[in-house]
Order: C-alpha cells, then sequence, then structure tokens
C-alpha cells in the first residue's frame, strides 16, 4: 500500500508539473485556430440549425467525394458538409453540436478537428506528430497522441490543449462529464501487472490508479450508456 500511495503522490505531483509548462507549449505548437470552411451545401440558420438539435441528435458521416473523404451531417434529407479540401477526413464522432474527425493525407499526419455546429467553425486541435482514438463530451475531447517514443493522452478543455500522462505509454483514453480514464501500460510494474487504468479528474487535475491486471483484454476503460466506469471490452462499449 505504502508503494502505491507513493506511486500516486508521484504521479500527481508530474500530473501539477505538466498542468503548469505544457499548456502553453502545446497551445503555442500547434496554433490552435478557427476555420470558416467552404460548404459544398449552405449551412441552415444557427436558429434553424439550434431547434433541429434540440429534436435530434446529430450523427455524422464520411463519404468520398473527389477521390477524398469528406465529413457532413445530415439537416433532415440535406447533406451539409463540413469538410471540402484535398484530405481524407474520417471517423467522425459527434456530441450536442460538436463533432470530432481525424484528418490525414500523403502530406499531413492523422491530426484532430473539432467542429461546431452552430458557428459553422473549425479547430485543428493537434499538430504534432500522429493523433488517434479521439472521444468528447460536449466541446472536450480526448485523444492519444504519439510522443517521442509512445502515445500520451491529450486533452482540450474547450479552451487549451494539455498533456495529461507522462512516462509510460498510455491510450484508449475516454471523457465523461469531468472523468477521463486511460490505460497505461508500464513494462516495469514489479507486480507483473503492467496494464493500469488510470482516472483522471479534470476539476482538480489529480490523477488516481482505478485497477491493474496482466491482461490487455482487461483493459478497454470506457463509460456505460448509464454513466458507470468499467473495464472490460463489452456491449457498452461497442454502442459508443
Amino acid at each position: 500500500m505504502g508503494r502505491l500511495r507513493r506511486r500516486r503522490a508521484l504521479s500527481s505531483m508530474l500530473l501539477r508539473q505538466i498542468r503548469l509548462w505544457i499548456i502553453p507549449v502545446i497551445v503555442a505548437g500547434i496554433g490552435i485556430f478557427g476555420v470558416n470552411l467552404a460548404l459544398a451545401d449552405t449551412a441552415p440558420p444557427p436558429s434553424r440549425l439550434e431547434q433541429y438539435l434540440q429534436d435530434v441528435q446529430l450523427i455524422p458521416h464520411s463519404e468520398t467525394v473527389e477521390n477524398y473523404q469528406q465529413v457532413y451531417y445530415l439537416f433532415g434529407k440535406q447533406k451539409v458538409f463540413v469538410t471540402s479540401d484535398n484530405m481524407n477526413h474520417t471517423n467522425p464522432i459527434s456530441s450536442g453540436r460538436y463533432i470530432v474527425w481525424l484528418g490525414s493525407s500523403n502530406d499531413v499526419t492523422s491530426q484532430v478537428y473539432l467542429y461546431d455546429v452552430l458557428t459553422n467553425t473549425t479547430l485543428q486541435l493537434s499538430g504534432l506528430s500522429t493523433n488517434t482514438y479521439p472521444d468528447m463530451d460536449g466541446n472536450r475531447v480526448v485523444w492519444q497522441q504519439w510522443v517521442d517514443n509512445g502515445w500520451q493522452v491529450m486533452y482540450y478543455d474547450g479552451l487549451q490543449v494539455i498533456q495529461i500522462s507522462s512516462g509510460a505509454s498510455s491510450f484508449r483514453p475516454r471523457i465523461l462529464g469531468d472523468t477521463i480514464v486511460y490505460v497505461t501500460y508500464d513494462a516495469n510494474d514489479v507486480n507483473h501487472t503492467p496494464w493500469h487504468i488510470i482516472q483522471y479528474d479534470t476539476v482538480s487535475g489529480q490523477s488516481s490508479l482505478v485497477s491493474t491486471t496482466d491482461k490487455a483484454t482487461q483493459t478497454w476503460p470506457h463509460f456505460s450508456n448509464k454513466g458507470e466506469l468499467k473495464s472490460k471490452y463489452d456491449l457498452d462499449y461497442l454502442s459508443n
């Protein structure tokens, strides 16, 4: 128990340090910006969209347009495209009025984009290395980014991007409310249980160890449809 408490204390200290220095470094490095995209179909007025989203869940799609995958959403039977450049935009997901997807090309590694349906504005959240596995809750987004020699978890809190993991490779992030969960693989774990599920509190900036195991199949953290934290790959995970 003493070793576990020391590990948690060290983890919390590192994360506090990361929050102090990583914010200006990441934000300056990736140059988060807004872009008004030229849409293939004119987006409906915000007032109509706002009313529409009160009754209909926004479900984004992607399809090939002139050799590139582009993201769109449906407004009734109308396809409203939110991308239109010479890149492949794939794996779109949504939460409320927001859509997140991955964009890449032969010259650009996979990057994370956040789109606000009501303001018709796009933010590029990443700009370093390869990024994948995004998840979102409202306009808050998590994903894994290749940093140095391993995956690390990134978090966009609606204003800025923060790296919330360090050291051992961390991946498979999920977010719900003020809680982020992810997996860390520590090959040097003395108990031979290298797969760790970590929970991060976005309010306090503190992380805690949820569980450890020697089986990778037991570490697929996610939230059930009822908001419960689960650790295993199951039907709730597939539905998300």
